[in-house]
């Protein structure tokens, strides 16, 4: 071969090396976005649209619930029994739930679950007292508490093993996006439903409510409590488009569930969250977070008045950053997840919704809480993807239901010893100043309990890494 032919043939190579760059470097331009391949597993698709309208509908009667209470009693007492209405089937029913979503069809539970909820939000706005709408609420926290394991199980079962971190991240996302717009605009919604109901003209409005059925509604919408009418169709949207997924039913399936079967598998449910040396610290770790973070709801307005001095819209405002951080860790947890394992994700996150928490503590300065709020939001958002992932990635499917349904009941019932305990201890120590010769020491309850509760999340932290260095080294 001649020094011509041997040039332009290494050219060739050259120039084939240079093309081939040259593409890999546009599809990495042009490659989707993860978010978008997702949204194309029509599945997928279907049940997140279905939970991100029943989300939003449930976001949108917290607050008309509260309301209703008030108006049906005026008592303040009334409406915190509300709260514990809402937390007694997790205490009654938290330990056998697992079993039955694991043993169950799923997709049939969900769609079982929506419509049962769909019917009872549908009698609120007939209710007559108090101890009526105990009983609605009793009875919807029931089904919540099946459906949610379901639907947490049933994610691997959707979407590819890569893109289980992206399906969480957008979950999370669109959940802490309805809260803050079920929060934040209940009100201007019930404004514009109104609006719209009043503009139909008066016969068109007068042959819908001809409609069996529907002319039951239709009073409603004039008012506040078009909330729960649109919740009502939330929920049945929800179940129509869950009904349109495909679901393979799990191979573990039986058909009768007798006591000495519950029995054996929550048992089974038990060792396994026991045994597993990365799950069950995940777990409690979580619990201790929130068992420790809840104190800023009990006491964070307390802590705005007295120390910070900007009152309870001050407090607002530092909640909506709170929620607006979850919302940014939701999205960030998907980036950030690739880089990261999942159990230094999970464990750090914790340490730093401690640490924000204790700094919001101790700095009695309304612009720097400002930051650490969102900090301490998108640490917690980080915290719930990571550890929902891990959880997807690590489970086997015949165990998914009781790990999700344990690991619901762990996060209310710490959430509601939260609300108790910190509340509890920020009266015994109370507002006093104690006299140390010429120095006098300003004992404030609720600061003080709120960086008590910080130290609980650090620690819970500290034993998150502890339990990952014993369990094996961390890879990241």
């Amino acid at each position: 071969m001649s020094d011509r032919e041997r040039r332009s043939g290494a050219r060739t190579t050259l120039d084939q090396l240079e093309e081939e760059k040259i593409r890999k470097a546009i599809e990495h331009v042009w490659k989707p976005s993860p978010y978008l391949e997702l949204l194309r597993n029509r599945d997928f698709l279907l049940l997140w649209l279905g939970q991100g309208i029943s989300q939003l509908g449930d976001w949108l009667i917290v607050v008309a619930l509260v309301l209703l209470v008030r108006d049906l009693t005026g008592s303040a007492l009334a409406v915190g029994t509300l709260m514990i209405f809402k937390i007694l089937p997790v205490l009654l029913f938290g330990s056998v739930v697992g079993v039955f979503v694991d043993r169950l069809n799923r997709k049939r539970t969900m769609i079982f679950c929506d419509l049962f909820r769909g019917a009872l939000v549908a009698l609120l706005p007939f209710v007559r007292g108090v101890f009526q709408v105990y009983l609605i609420v009793f009875l919807m926290e029931t089904f919540s508490l099946f459906f949610t394991p379901a639907k947490d199980a049933s994610l691997p079962n959707l979407v590819e093993s890569d893109h289980i971190l992206t399906a969480n991240s957008l979950s999370y996302t669109t959940n802490q996006l309805t809260m803050i717009l079920g929060l934040g605009f209940s009100s201007t919604i019930i404004l514009v439903v109104h609006g719209l109901v009043r503009a139909i003209p008066t016969p068109v409005l007068g042959a819908i409510s001809e409609v069996p059925l529907i002319r039951y509604f239709v009073p409603q919408l004039a008012g506040s409590q078009a909330i729960f009418v649109m919740d009502t169709f939330s929920f049945i949207v929800s179940a129509i488009l869950i009904g349109f997924i495909h679901l393979p039913p799990a191979e573990h399936l039986i058909r009768k569930i007798n006591y000495s079967q519950v029995k054996d598998d929550v048992l089974e449910g038990l060792h396994f969250l026991k045994t597993h040396p990365r799950i069950r610290p995940m777990i409690i770790s979580a619990g201790m977070a929130l068992l420790g973070g809840g104190s800023i709801y009990t006491l964070g307005v307390f802590y705005c008045e007295e120390v910070l001095r900007v009152g309870k819209t001050g407090f607002g405002f530092l909640l909506t950053l709170l929620a607006v951080g979850m919302l940014l860790g939701g999205i960030f947890s998907g980036l950030v997840g690739r880089l990261l394992s999942r159990h230094y994700l999970f464990n750090g996150s914790i340490l730093i919704f401690g640490v924000a928490l204790l700094l919001f503590s101790l700095i009695p300065y309304y612009e720097v809480t400002i930051l650490l709020s969102v900090v301490a939001g998108v640490a917690l958002g980080l915290i719930f993807v990571s550890g929902y992932t891990f959880l997807h990635e690590t489970v086997e499917d015949k165990l998914m239901g009781r790990v999700f349904a344990t690991l619901e009941s762990l996060l209310r019932i710490s959430l509601l010893l939260s609300l108790v305990l910190t509340g509890m201890i920020a009266d015994i120590i109370g507002r006093r100043v104690l006299s140390l010769g010429d120095f006098s020491l300003h004992l404030n309850g609720p600061r003080i309990t709120l960086v008590l509760g910080a130290l609980v999340v650090m620690l819970a932290g500290a034993y998150a890494f502890r339990s990952d260095r014993l369990a094996g080294e961390i890879r990241c």
